[in-house]
């Protein structure tokens, strides 16, 4: 497989979390947790989107690098720990 072909699936993986992130979000806020929970979960989130629609972009012009799988794979580690 070459890289975008792997990207493509990586991408579509990562709006699958992206979606269930901001479901856990709107259940945080409906169930009335601390403010400080739900608005981190939704920024997270929203990091997510972010990620996915920049890697989009790269994808539809047919240029993916080392250096773009290197720092959203850093991004998204940092968002889980």
């Amino acid at each position: 497989m070459n890289s975008i072909t792997t990207e493509k699936i990586v991408n579509r993986a990562r709006l699958i979390l992206a979606v269930f992130v901001l479901l856990l979000a709107f259940s945080a806020l409906k169930s009335k947790s601390a403010p400080s929970v739900s608005y981190s979960i939704f920024c997270a989130a929203f990091v997510y989107f972010a990620l996915a629609v920049v890697n989009n972009l790269f994808i539809r012009k047919k240029i993916v690098s080392q250096k773009l799988i290197y720092i959203s794979k850093t991004i998204e580690t940092l968002l889980i720990f």
